[in-house]
C-alpha cells in the first residue's frame, strides 16, 4: 500500500514536470482526489508555464556541471576506463534530474562482455526501484523493468543478484511458462551489494526514501499554470474589432463577393447590416479592456509560492519585485546554495560509493584484488566573487596578519591550480 502511494506522488511529479497535455490528464483522472485540478477540468488552450522543468534542468546544471573530478588514489587508468566507458558526467546529471522528480533512485552496477570489459553504471528512478530496509539499512535494491506483460524483477542482494518474474497481479511466474529466455542468477565470493541508493532529501512518510523538490507544491503549480492560462484566454478574446457596415465593405465589381473577409481567429471586422439612412454609416473600433495589472500581480504572487524554500528567483533569471539592486540579488541566492549544497553533499556520498563498488564488481569478474585507495569527490564553486574583489580581500587579511601567504594562494586559486603550481606560487612570493 505504501509504495502505491508513494508511485502516486511520484505520478503527479512527472506530470508537473511533463508538458503533454493528455498525459497530465490521464495522471490526475486516475487519482479521485486529483480531479478537482485545472489540467483536469475540461478542454481548452491550457499552458503549462515549465517553471518546474525549468528549475530541476538549473540545479542539474550547477550541481552536476560543477563536478571537477572523481579521484582514486590507485589503479587511475583502470578509473579512467571506467568514468570513459560510462559518460560519467551524463549519468551524474540524469541522476540529479531523475532523483529531484521521484525523490530517489539507486545506480545499478552490471557487467557484459559483449559491451564493455569495465563494470557498466547505469541510474534507475525511483519510479523503477524497491529499497528494502532491515533496521534503518539497505539489505537490497530491486529493479523493475517491464518484458511483455510481466514484470523482470532484478534483486540487487548483498553477495549476488537474483532474477524474478511476475504478472501483472503480482504472482510468481517462471521464465519457461513466460516463454522468455532464462536470466541465471549472479552470486559473488563475498556481500557485495552492486547497487548504489540515492536521494536528496529525506522522505517523512516512507522511511528509507527520498522526497522529491517539489513535494506538497503541486497545487500551486496547478494554480499558476491556471492563472497564465487565463491570462492568455483574455489577451486572445480582448483584441481590436472593427465592426463595418456591409454597405462599406469593399466587393469584387464581377461576383459582387466580399475582397476581405474576416477570420474567427484574427477577428479582424465584425459585418454590420446596412442603414438606409444617409450619413449614417461609420466604420468603430473597440479595444476591449484588458485586466492586466490583476493577472500581473497574481502571476508574480503564485510564482514567488511556487519557488519559496526551493530556488531563488535569481538563479532563474527571475526579478519578481524590479527593484533589487546587486546585493539584495546576491543575499537571495542562499536558499539556491543551500539546495545545491545538500544536492552536492548526498552526491558526493553517492560516487565515492560508486567508484568503490565499481572496483569491486571489477575485481570480482576478473578474479584479482584491485583497490582504488583514497575516493575523492570534488566540486566546484557557486556564485562565489570575482576575483578582484577576492584580491582585495586577501590582500586586506594578509596586511592584517590573519592570513598565510599559503592560504592566500589557496584562497585566490582554489582548484584552478595543482598542488605544485600552488607550491611554486608560494615559493616565488617569498
Amino acid at each position: 500500500m505504501d509504495n502505491a502511494k508513494r508511485l502516486e506522488i511520484i505520478e503527479k511529479q512527472r506530470a508537473l514536470y511533463g508538458s503533454d497535455f493528455e498525459n497530465i490528464r490521464a495522471v490526475y483522472s486516475r487519482h479521485p482526489d486529483f480531479c478537482r485540478k485545472f489540467w483536469v477540468r475540461g478542454r481548452g488552450r491550457k499552458i503549462h508555464t515549465g517553471f518546474i522543468c525549468e528549475v530541476i534542468d538549473r540545479y542539474a546544471d550547477i550541481a552536476a556541471q560543477d563536478l571537477n573530478a572523481i579521484s582514486v588514489e590507485k589503479n587511475k587508468d583502470i578509473w579512467e576506463s571506467i568514468k570513459h566507458e560510462n559518460d560519467m558526467l551524463s549519468i551524474v546529471e540524469e541522476a540529479v534530474k531523475q532523483t529531484l522528480i521521484c525523490g530517489d533512485g539507486a545506480f545499478k552496477i552490471s557487467f557484459d562482455s559483449g559491451l564493455s570489459q569495465y563494470p557498466i553504471v547505469e541510474f534507475v528512478p525511483g519510479d523503477r526501484t524497491e529499497f528494502v530496509m532491515v533496521r534503518g539499512r539497505v539489505k537490497e535494491v530491486v529493479f523493475l523493468k517491464h518484458i511483455k506483460e510481466y514484470v523482470l524483477r532484478e534483486r540487487y542482494v548483498r553477495g549476488g543478484i537474483i532474477y524474478e518474474l511476475r504478472d501483472i497481479r503480482g504472482k510468481s511466474v517462471s521464465f519457461e511458462e513466460a516463454k522468455i529466455c532464462r536470466i541465471k542468477n549472479v552470486y559473488f565470493k563475498d556481500d557485495t551489494l552492486a547497487a548504489v541508493p540515492f536521494y536528496v532529501f529525506s522522505s517523512p512518510e516512507f522511511s528509507g526514501r527520498g522526497k522529491p523538490l517539489f513535494a506538497s507544491k503541486e497545487d500551486i503549480a496547478d494554480a499558476l499554470d491556471e492563472i497564465v492560462s487565463q491570462w492568455m484566454e483574455a489577451v486572445r478574446k480582448s483584441r481590436t474589432k472593427k465592426y463595418i457596415p456591409e454597405g462599406l465593405i469593399p466587393r469584387d465589381k464581377e461576383s459582387g463577393a466580399f475582397i476581405k473577409k474576416g477570420l474567427d481567429f484574427d477577428d479582424d471586422f465584425v459585418t454590420l447590416g446596412s442603414s438606409f439612412v444617409e450619413g449614417t454609416e461609420q466604420i468603430q473600433t473597440i479595444n476591449p479592456l484588458l485586466p492586466y495589472e490583476g493577472y500581473s500581480r497574481a502571476y508574480l504572487l503564485y510564482l514567488d509560492m511556487l519557488l519559496s524554500g526551493v530556488i531563488s528567483p535569481s538563479t532563474l533569471g527571475i526579478d519578481l519585485k524590479k527593484t533589487d539592486n546587486a546585493t539584495s540579488q546576491r543575499e537571495k541566492e542562499k536558499i539556491t546554495l543551500y539546495i545545491r549544497g545538500k544536492i552536492v553533499c548526498a552526491l558526493s556520498k553517492a560516487l565515492k560509493s560508486l567508484a568503490e563498488k565499481c572496483f569491486k564488481v571489477y575485481s570480482l569478474v576478473y578474479g584479482k584484488e584491485t583497490l582504488a585507495g583514497n575516493i575523492s569527490v570534488s566540486f566546484g564553486e557557486y556564485a562565489q566573487p570575482d576575483f578582484s574583489a577576492v584580491v582585495n580581500t586577501v590582500a586586506t587579511a594578509c596586511k592584517a596578519g590573519i592570513m598565510s601567504k599559503t592560504m592566500a594562494v589557496e584562497e585566490l586559486y582554489g582548484n584552478t591550480l595543482s598542488k605544485e603550481e600552488k607550491k611554486r606560487e608560494v615559493e616565488r612570493l617569498g
